[in-house]
């Protein structure tokens, strides 16, 4: 076997050892959450396995797409190109939404 070609399997297999751990991430984060607006309305996150998601407030569920960005944070993307920056803190999400609303996202 040459030597590029030793090159080449090392990386794949290198590759392989990696993906399966992105996707443990998604599957750590992946299910329903729940938080409460300050005028105690409900709102609904769901995350999905495969980086696509919803998040419903008032009856009007958007689709979103997500990932994991770091050890300690997530970020949401609007169809509209919209990124929401969230915080991975004690097994919730904590998002800060423009305008200056803040939201804690729990599972039930």
């Amino acid at each position: 076997m040459s030597t590029c070609s030793q090159t080449v399997l090392v990386l794949l297999l290198a590759a392989l050892l990696v993906l399966p751990a992105c996707g443990d991430d998604r599957r750590a984060l992946a299910g329903s959450y729940t938080a409460r607006s300050e005028a105690g309305a409900t709102v609904n996150l769901v995350l999905k396995h495969d980086g696509k998601g919803a998040w419903t407030h008032g009856g009007i569920t958007a689709s979103i797409t997500w990932e994991r960005r770091s050890e300690n944070a997530i970020w949401l993307r609007t169809k509209d190109g919209g990124v929401l920056r969230g915080q991975l803190n004690n097994g919730g999400i904590v998002l800060e939404l423009p305008g200056g609303d803040v939201f804690t996202f729990t599972k039930p």
